[in-house]
């Protein structure tokens, strides 16, 4: 592993998925809070200057057995991401990711989209001190008026969340990155248990595609 200025690279087993897939060990690096920002694009070749470099080079190959498998199309999605996306790649990308992870039935339900926006934002209230009898008024005025034009709506959410980013002096576009870097690199396994486990507290949909 070798870190610089808190960004850091070790290596990793990377499966290149398709018709054939295939496994492979690439060097992958990562931003100080441990997002993945880029991958080697060819995987690691054992040729060194000297015996003593290539014994350590066969140790850090051995280490990336130690960690979980990585996608490749995920990686170099986000690097992509983090490099020269648009928003509207970035929010492409993130509802692959869900496809891929939960499934395209429970992934592209309206149902959970809005369920899973509604309970990040809950959290965000609750992170920044908003009382859960707050947070039920709001409920009630809320369902109590007309309903809203939804392209609207989205837009009242980004200009709300960059106010309240602007306040907390954090950048909504770096945070939005740092979580996606964080999420694409964590073994998806991870994610479905905590999504069955929503399901059965009846706040969400299963897994849908028998991962």
């Amino acid at each position: 592993m070798t870190e610089n200025k808190g960004s850091y690279w070790n290596c990793r087993v990377i499966e290149h998925k398709g018709e054939y897939p295939w496994f492979g060990i690439h060097e992958v690096y990562y931003d100080a809070g441990g997002g993945v920002t880029g991958i080697t694009e060819n995987p690691v070749q054992l040729v060194q200057g000297s015996v003593d470099d290539l014994q350590d080079e066969i140790h850090k190959l051995k280490m990336a057995f130690e960690k979980p498998v990585l996608d490749y199309a995920a990686c170099a999605d986000v690097s992509k991401t983090c490099d020269n996306l648009s928003r509207d790649e970035r929010q492409k990308v993130v509802l692959g990711w869900a496809i891929d992870t939960f499934g395209e039935l429970t992934a592209t339900s309206l149902t959970e989209r809005a369920a899973r926006f509604t309970e990040e934002a809950l959290e965000l209230a609750q992170a920044v001190g908003l009382s859960q009898n707050h947070v039920i008024n709001i409920l009630n005025y809320v369902y109590g008026r007309p309903i809203g034009d939804t392209a609207q709506e989205i837009g009242g959410v980004a200009v709300s969340l960059m106010a309240l980013g602007e306040r907390l002096r954090l950048s909504i576009d770096e945070c939005e990155r740092h979580e996606l870097n964080r999420i694409l690199a964590k073994d998806p396994k991870f994610f479905r248990e905590k999504q069955n486990s929503k399901a059965g507290a009846g706040v969400a949909l299963e897994v849908s595609n028998g991962k």
